[in-house]
């Protein structure tokens, strides 16, 4: 892995959170686009798709799923260190 928990020796998690979904959100919003869309706009307009719903999805990860992973793994430590 690019940047495994063994690699950032269990620090970082925004950076293993927010890494691990620019592959998955480009690949997945690329595939889905352009299987609904292509052909029935113009290429140009379907890339701006892509980029504005990548840019969309990779604000939503970074502002609420990571804090989120936060504060599940905050929760879970404690649980464990009772």
């Amino acid at each position: 892995m690019l940047c495994s928990k063994e690699k950032t020796k269990g620090k970082h998690l925004w950076i293993r959170t927010i890494g691990s979904s620019v592959v998955g959100h480009f690949l997945d919003t690329s595939i889905f686009l352009l299987i609904a869309f292509f052909g029935i706009v113009e290429f140009n307009e379907l890339l701006l798709m892509i980029l504005i719903q990548y840019l969309i999805k990779l604000g939503i990860e970074a502002l609420c799923a990571t804090p989120f992973a936060y504060l599940i793994v905050s929760k879970i430590k404690k649980k464990i260190n009772e």
